[in-house]
């Protein structure tokens, strides 16, 4: 997006969490950014990606919460 013009569209997209199924937020139907504010993360590595995830979070993201980045999702849930 950054080499890029761009129009957001008013639809809305579906985010997942990758967690342990032991984890108390596996229970929950819905994940809000309240719910992820201690919880460690891997980020995707696209920093389009991470931006958008940024403002999700708003002020309750902390740098800290990110472990590292991955680009591939399989090697980021053996790590989960």
């Amino acid at each position: 997006m950054d080499k890029f013009d761009f129009i957001r569209l008013k639809d809305k997209e579906q985010w997942g969490v990758l967690m342990r199924p032991d984890d108390p937020l596996a229970k929950k139907e819905t994940i809000s950014a309240k719910d992820l504010e201690n919880a460690p993360l891997i980020l995707p590595r696209r920093i389009n990606v991470q931006n958008e995830l940024v403002n999700w979070f708003g002020n309750s993201f902390q740098e800290s919460q990110a472990l590292f980045t991955s680009n591939l999702n399989t090697n980021s849930a053996l790590l989960v």
